[in-house]
């Protein structure tokens, strides 16, 4: 059953510029369902992070409390978790190089690039909610998508030389005149 909204903007629409939208939509709820859908070793690999994390989190609390001691031993223990981390992420990246996609950065495993023993330089899963994320997962909506579709209809109306298409001109201002409703 399609929305109020939807049947509305089947109608401003062209035929061909309502199926791109459905197309797009589509796409990107697919991509989004995959993205969430982590294989086991994504899941492995956050678990791993969050441990390795905690440790380095642990050590600058004591560090801030003056307790030196204890937090030498937990960024000791978070350096351990982070070089494992490491390791894991180069033997499952070279077993299936598209799990990459997953990850908000790459990171080459030389020792002059070899990537930090701090959650800051650890790579993110996209989906992470993490202040540390790079490149934030934003997920497309409904309508972003039907704003897009609609904006490339404006576009294409606006670029159009040929004045003949009265069809399109009365879909532009029918357009233009609507009200507005989100769904």
């Amino acid at each position: 059953m399609q929305s109020v909204v939807d049947l509305r903007l089947k109608r401003v629409l062209l035929e061909q510029e309502y199926l791109d939208y459905k197309e797009d939509y589509n796409g990107i709820r697919d991509q989004q369902k995959e993205l969430k859908d982590k294989p086991d070793e994504i899941v492995k690999y956050e678990d791993m992070l969050k441990r390795a994390s905690i440790y380095y989190n642990r050590g600058e609390g004591y560090s801030s409390k003056g307790n030196h001691k204890t937090a030498q031993k937990m960024f000791s223990k978070a350096d351990n978790h982070f070089e494992k981390l490491y390791e894991y992420l180069q033997e499952i990246t070279a077993n299936d190089i598209s799990l990459w996609r997953y990850f908000d950065r790459t990171v080459t495993f030389d020792i002059e690039n070899m990537p930090g023993l701090t959650p800051d330089c650890a790579p993110r899963v996209v989906t992470s909610k993490s202040h540390h994320n790079i490149n934030k997962y934003s997920k497309t909506t409904r309508t972003q998508c039907k704003i897009s579709a609609i904006e490339n209809a404006i576009l294409s109306l606006m670029y159009v030389r040929d004045n003949t298409n009265n069809t399109s001109s009365n879909k532009l201002n029918e357009f233009l005149n609507m009200d507005y409703e989100d769904d």
